[in-house]
């Protein structure tokens, strides 16, 4: 029997190096056992959580590790306090898990078809959609699951007949965990009473949800999303235009950004959904706002930013500001415009140099006749009202000589023909 399922392990990890994630049960013993059969090259890996279980499991882990000559890496988790300590377990796991992964590894996991039903009786319990109804994925990211089509059972069959060491989880009875009262109470309620394909069936269920699922991912990943470490923007026509469903999971893997792996609750997609088409802003969970800025729905932060510094500007360097990076450099001939909003050209013969800091209420420019204040010209510019108070103005001697991609003072403007300090932003802020 190892000998079929190291078949299924060879076809979901290709030519791909082999991690597994050993949790010390039946599952995962035979996928490593399996995987020692199939593969050349494999190691595990087994997250500690610190609960009382744990180590038990680890200590099962490594004799087995140990048995069949496989190399074993302890990663410590930590798992931070709040709700549905379950989920919080799990993220917390796959995180540890990802961030202990090479770039040429994949990392197979012992998920049975026990496990999809579960999944997706669970989230019909918890009001899913079609992408969380599809269940457990055979292949998501650097994860796969060989053994989605096995049944729990078969593979503690294996387990028991093949010596190896395991030992039974007892959080997969705790009454804690709501897939463990699935798993111990409802579905073998279900099976006594209306036969015992049930469980079979839901798994199926899960996967033929899953194929149609993937069709309307397809057609959402062609709406482009733009990232960075602050906040998600996706062009609001696609969207709007695009089939609900279509629209909703491309906000889901916009979301995912902030509330990794799963983009967030329904209330929350639906929030954003609602923004797209009337505009209103909306308060998201995790202190996130929802707003529709120019031509772009963006999710970022609701806090304002708390900016005190100041950053040196030097040729041949870059320096990073609030989530975009900028590139210094000389240019022997500026061109006629002195920004183009991703670039900043000043003249190149100021002595005292130039330094960067946050926009400030009363900030003023001179232009030529007087000045302006900063702020009007950042509205004027288009520049979202959430950005500017960590919009970055160029100083030189205690005065303002650009704003950013903006505008630059007529005392710092380069001399057409004469060289130029340029400031480039390689990243929208």
């Amino acid at each position: 029997m190892i000998g079929d399922l190291s078949r299924l392990v060879q076809a979901a990890v290709g030519d791909r190096s082999c991690v597994v994630a050993l949790g010390g049960g039946a599952d995962s013993a035979v996928l490593l056992a399996a995987s020692a059969k199939a593969l050349d090259a494999v190691r595990a890996v087994f997250v500690n959580h610190g609960l009382d279980a744990s180590t038990d499991l680890r200590a099962a882990a490594e004799r087995l590790a140990e048995g069949l000559g496989i190399p074993l890496t302890i990663l410590e988790a930590v798992v931070p306090n709040g709700p549905n300590l379950e989920e919080r377990l799990r993220d917390a796991r796959y995180r540890a898990i990802e961030a202990n992964l090479d770039d040429d590894e994949v990392c197979c996991t012992g998920h049975t078809r026990d496990d999809q039903a579960e999944t997706v009786l669970m989230r019909v319990l918890r009001g899913s959609g079609p992408t969380g109804l599809s269940g457990i994925p055979a292949s998501r990211g650097p994860f796969r699951r060989p053994f989605l089509e096995i049944s729990r059972q078969t593979l503690r069959n294996v387990a028991l007949a093949s010596d190896l060491a395991f030992t039974d989880d007892p959080s997969n009875t705790d009454p804690r965990f709501l897939r463990s009262k699935i798993r111990s109470e409802l579905i073998p309620h279900i099976e006594s009473e209306y036969g015992p394909s049930f469980r079979s069936n839901l798994a199926l269920s899960g996967r033929l949800i899953g194929d149609d699922a993937d069709v309307v991912l397809q057609q959402a990943n062609q709406i482009p999303i733009r990232t960075s470490p602050t906040e998600v923007a996706i062009p609001t026509a696609p969207l709007v235009l695009a089939p609900r469903a279509v629209a909703t999971a491309s906000i889901r893997t916009a979301l995912s950004s902030f509330y990794f792996p799963h983009g967030g609750s329904h209330t929350d997609i639906e929030a954003v959904y609602a923004t797209a088409i009337d505009g209103k802003q909306r308060s998201l969970s995790g202190d996130l706002v929802s707003i529709r800025e120019n031509a772009e729905l963006v999710v970022a932060s609701k806090a304002a930013p708390d900016i005190d510094e100041t950053v040196a500007v030097t040729v041949g360097k870059r320096f990073a500001w609030h989530g975009s990076s900028y590139n210094v450099f000389m240019s022997a001939s500026p061109a006629l415009h002195h920004t183009t909003g991703r670039r900043t050209a000043l003249e190149a013969t100021h002595k005292a140099g130039y330094v960067v800091r946050a926009a400030v209420e009363g900030d003023r420019i001179d232009i030529d006749g007087g000045s302006t204040p900063v702020s009007e010209v950042l509205r004027a510019a288009g520049v979202p009202a959430r950005k500017r108070p960590s919009w970055p103005v160029v100083m030189a001697d205690g005065r303002i000589a650009a704003i950013a991609g903006v505008r630059v003072a007529p005392w710092a403007r380069p001399v057409l023909g004469q060289p130029a300090v340029i400031i480039e932003r390689d990243h929208p802020l």
